[in-house]
């Protein structure tokens, strides 16, 4: 044997020796819940009836990736106020670094197990139970595409296995326990091409299954389908996969298959610029046209407005076709370019006509109306400049779209429609600008994309994503879950339809018979509770539609 290959195999010898050696006995937390949630069919079951989770998610500050056990997330009162909200459970997040240090790798640190121990204490006390799920593997924290050495470096696996096999042989007779979320929505590396990382994915999560099922035999595993994959050569994430091909299947008859939604996008995260949604403002529900896998192709513009003009100008296309044959979606754009870093433009009641080949109008659509309420998004070639509502200038009213402070190109994209072959358009409405550079280029356009999918409505878009799970079921014969639903902060101001998007989520879920988890609990950006001018506060009115679906949907099983 050489030497490498001694050294080899003395290291698998010491990993296999750390995952059988017995951990620190586990002293049951205070009071009594039924059995195991086991996996029947496509369903979940508690002592033979029928078990929905309805759960909210604590994040426990994961994303920062913490050597100490979170304080401010919540406590045990938490547990209280979220069973008299009538939910069950709480997917419970967790980062790798409560448990073991990367210069100490299989060197478990009881202070995470004391921690979850506490929290184990709580929920029973309660009637809530927990999934314990994977959030910030070893190799990093996945949702943002920067986890790629949990792929690519066979010892972050292999901890993640280890770590698992810990978990489960420590809490394997522990009830209130409903399962393990084995990583939080993955995004392999494929060996070959990105979508190879299917078949990664499937492999680690089969072998992170059998780890917990050496000690564990009770606990649902859930594993989640691929966020995206990622090609090895070149690091490019590939999106375009359909929906009931990112789920991967292990060998394991008490396994429950997770997804995350959060669609329409441009709805949940408007606002935040860690998404790429800064400049975003939607309402829910409305009928424009979502559309994903967009390519831009072409643009044809109405006559740009006059700069030294501060009264509102009517600006009209002539009759334009659209001549590109891979064009299938279209959109009103208006432009506001290098208007100065003190300078506005406005637009109001914006609309695309659209006539048949023979130059008959068939339609006129509302960009920009108080009805439609200004849906759009905002781009910016230097990140120069906003794109908003204004509340004091208007044609009819006091309410407009406006670009402000661009040093470089910019617009606003709103309604987009469908393109049909022998369509002609014409765009047209007001715009106004307020101390523009004599340079500026203000005006209206139809620009023109080639889209992957297309689908009428955002409430069309939310319930195709829980469809497209269902499909998955009912192919696979499996039950699934989802892990993931929430609308951001924004969603719930100015009558935007928060509300709405929760209640129509959490209706389909309900009679779809599809468990469910909110997110979350606290978080700065989709929090039941948030922090605003320092201190904790609740968003009332995501309280009262939780409050309210949960009360009306009643009990899941006995607890």
């Amino acid at each position: 044997m050489t030497r490498s290959a001694f050294f080899r195999f003395l290291s698998a010898a010491l990993l296999c020796a750390l995952i059988v050696l017995p951990g620190p006995g586990f002293t049951p937390a205070r009071g009594e819940t039924a059995g195991f949630v086991r996996v029947s069919g496509r369903s979940l079951t508690l002592d033979g009836e029928p078990f929905q989770i309805k759960g909210i998610a604590m994040g426990n500050g994961v994303w920062s990736n913490p050597a100490s056990a979170p304080v401010r997330d919540h406590d045990g009162e938490s547990f209280r106020e979220l069973a008299e909200l009538g939910f069950n459970s709480v997917r419970f997040y967790l980062n790798y670094a409560l448990f073991e240090s990367d210069p100490e790798p299989y060197t478990y640190r009881e202070e995470g197990f004391e921690w979850l121990d506490r929290n184990i204490a709580w929920a029973k006390e309660h009637g809530i139970r927990l999934i314990l799920n994977m959030h910030y593997p070893q190799g990093g924290y996945q949702s943002q595409g920067n986890g790629d050495r949990l792929w690519t470096d066979r010892a972050c696996q292999e901890r993640l296995i280890a770590l698992w096999s810990r978990i489960a042989e420590r809490y394997r007779d522990e009830t209130a326990i409903i399962g393990y979320g084995l990583v939080n929505e993955p995004m392999p590396v494929g060996k070959t091409n990105a979508r190879d990382g299917l078949r990664v994915w499937r492999e680690l999560a089969q072998e992170i299954a059998d780890g917990i099922r050496r000690f564990d035999p009770n606990h649902v595993l859930f594993v989640e389908k691929v966020l995206g994959v990622k090609d090895p050569k070149t690091g490019a994430t590939d999106w375009s996969l359909p929906s009931i091909e990112q789920f991967v299947t292990i060998r394991d008859d008490n396994t429950a298959y997770e997804f995350h939604t959060y669609d329409p996008h441009s709805f949940t995260h408007q606002g935040f610029d860690w998404a790429g949604t800064g400049g975003t403002q939607a309402v829910y529900p409305d009928d424009s046209l979502y559309a994903s896998g967009l390519s831009w192709l072409s643009f044809q513009a109405a006559p740009r407005a006059k700069t030294g003009s501060t009264d509102w100008q009517y600006l009209e296309s002539g009759l334009l076709r659209v001549t590109d044959p891979k064009a299938n979606a279209l959109a009103l754009c208006f432009q506001a370019s290098a208007v100065g870093r003190s300078a506005s433009a406005y637009a109001d009641d914006l609309y695309i006509d659209v006539y048949d080949e023979n130059g008959q109008l068939l339609q006129s659509l509302p960009c920009e109306t108080s009805e439609t309420h200004g849906t759009f998004s905002f781009w910016s070639q230097n990140g120069s400049g906003q794109g908003l509502i204004s509340q004091t200038q208007g044609v009819d009213d006091r309410r407009s779209l406006r670009i402000r402070g661009t040093t470089g190109d910019a617009n606003m994209t709103l309604v987009r429609l469908p393109h049909e072959s022998g369509r002609q358009y014409r765009v047209r409405g007001y715009v106004k600008a307020d101390k523009a550079a004599a340079s500026a280029l203000i005006t209206l356009r139809l620009d023109a994309y080639h889209a992957d999918a297309i689908r009428a409505g955002s409430r069309e878009m939310l319930l195709q994503s829980f469809r497209d799970a269902l499909l998955f079921a009912e192919t696979s014969g499996c039950p699934v879950y989802c892990g993931e639903f929430g609308a951001g902060i924004h969603c719930f101001q100015k009558n935007r339809g928060g509300e709405a998007w929760v209640k129509d989520s959490i209706a389909f879920l309900l009679e779809s018979g599809i468990g469910f988890n909110y997110h979350a609990y606290y978080d700065g950006s989709f929090g039941l509770y948030y922090d605003a001018g320092g201190k904790r506060v609740r968003n009332e009115a995501l309280f009262q539609v939780l409050r309210d679906c949960l009360r009306e949907s009643g009990s899941s099983g006995p607890v």
